[in-house]
């Protein structure tokens, strides 16, 4: 869903994380931002480079006999394709491509990008982790006869999977807090996996938990499925779970595949109450 008032609260930020994503120059990046936020909206190109001009001798050591228009310019060319890459269509047009690109920004692209730039936000508030792992759960062996035995096997910790395996996901916490498990997988879709019928209660105790429950749930594996690429996961762990009516229940609850509202949610919430926030990603194989 777009939200003009979504753009406008990220846009800073959300300009330089596309322009580090388009792979920009330094100069090229900075421009960039400075074309496109709406601060600058009312300010012609020549307007804009004499206001920035002094910010624009810092990346250009030798000062003499300098246009910063045409350097500005010559920038904003390199811009422009890269926005037609991307989808833009400037229709022929070569004035006024400033507001069609603005245009295009904010009503295509934002709605589109909106949520990976939200989850890019939400991992910039955590750390990558070894805290989490995938456990790829062997196929059931024959009854053996050996039931003295009762060494638990080894967990086969796991960077890669393929298609049709099956696994088993573990977290390690250091203190007890209540789980909120999020999944970007290969398709690009965006998922609650926690809470759901993944587990039986969202607070989790301190050391190792392994999902799904499969000594209080009948679900004994997750099967993976889908396509090939890489899958990230994102634990928020906090003293009391999120207050959002849209989580799906315990027990019963499927996955909720999750929509821009969520996240804008999700966001505020992260950036005013602080939880431990952790990611991990693997590679499904064909």
């Amino acid at each position: 869903m777009y939200s003009l008032q979504e753009y406008n609260k990220h846009e800073t930020s959300f300009l330089s994380h596309i322009a580090e994503k388009w792979g920009f120059t330094e100069r090229c990046k900075f421009i960039f931002e400075q074309r496109f936020l709406s601060g600058n909206d009312d300010l012609k190109t020549n307007e804009l480079v004499e206001v920035l001009e002094k910010n624009l001798e810092e990346y250009n050591p030798d000062k003499k006999n300098i246009n910063y228009n045409d350097i500005f310019r010559d920038e904003l060319k390199k811009i422009y394709k890269k926005l037609e890459e991307q989808g833009c269509n400037f229709n022929g047009q070569t004035h006024n491509k400033f507001l069609i690109a603005k245009d295009w920004l904010q009503k295509t692209f934002w709605p589109k990008y909106q949520q990976d730039f939200l989850w890019h936000l939400m991992k910039n508030q955590g750390s990558l982790t070894d805290n989490m792992k995938l456990i790829l759960v062997p196929p059931a062996k024959p009854a053996s006869l050996d039931m003295w035995e009762t060494e638990e096997p080894e967990h086969n910790y796991v960077t890669s999977v393929s298609l049709g395996s099956q696994i088993h996901f573990e977290i390690n916490l250091d203190s007890p807090g209540h789980l909120l498990l999020l999944q970007k997988g290969t398709s690009g879709k965006f998922w609650c996996m926690c809470p759901s019928f993944l587990v039986a209660d969202t607070h989790l105790p301190a050391g190792k938990t392994i999902l799904p429950q499969e000594e209080k749930l009948k679900n004994e594996y997750l099967k993976i499925s889908g396509k090939t690429g890489q899958d990230e996961m994102l634990a928020v762990i906090s003293p009391e779970l999120p207050n959002f009516n849209w989580l799906p229940k315990v027990k019963n609850g499927r996955p909720l595949e999750m929509q821009p509202n969520h996240f804008s949610e999700l966001v505020a919430y992260l950036e005013e109450t602080k939880p431990a926030v952790f990611y991990m990603d693997y590679t499904i194989t064909a």
